[in-house]
């Protein structure tokens, strides 16, 4: 498997905010457990207050949102796509 559009299953993308609601990260995946320990080191975790989800049909459909939220909301640390998950 070699492209994210053959990933089969629903996915979500993440809206992770601060306190004030400032917008920190934006990201896609599959299993918000796995998205919540992915980040849980980064030093921006410490600051997240509130995560936003927004469910899609497809781990396609989610990605291919994180570039413009990215460009359009300005996350203060970015915004990544995960490595699909296998089976």
């Amino acid at each position: 498997m070699d492209d994210a559009t053959e990933v089969p299953g629903p996915a979500c993308v993440y809206r992770v905010r601060d306190k004030s609601g400032r917008l920190l990260h934006v990201g896609a995946g599959q299993d918000p457990f796995d998205f919540f320990v992915r980040h849980e080191h980064e030093a921006w975790w410490v600051q997240a207050t509130n995560v936003d989800v927004a469910h899609f049909a497809t781990l396609a459909g989610a990605e291919a949102v994180v570039p413009g939220a990215v460009s359009v909301e300005g996350p203060v640390y970015g915004g990544c796509t995960p490595t699909p998950r296998s089976g």
